[in-house]
């Protein structure tokens, strides 16, 4: 259920500010590749927005959140 209404908040989020930016956190770096897979195909695709994961690197990470729309992280 968290996830879907996640799902919802994405959708809303992106038909008020289409240039904008969002983070989702997980728990466990392997639910940021399931999420990652999934809405690529699903959210990112289809709405024509940039998504990425985040993996601790700083110097990656900081490119990386310029380019994104959609962030998925982990809180590390």
């Amino acid at each position: 259920g968290k996830t879907v209404c996640a799902e919802f908040a994405l959708l809303r989020y992106f038909s008020k500010y289409s240039d904008g930016k969002c983070v989702y956190v997980v728990p466990y770096p392997s639910m940021v590749t399931e999420r990652y897979t999934d809405w690529e195909k699903r959210i990112a695709a289809p709405l024509k927005k940039e998504i990425v994961s985040l993996t601790g690197e700083t110097t990656q990470d900081l490119k990386l959140l310029e380019r994104g729309n959609i962030i998925i992280c982990t809180p590390e």
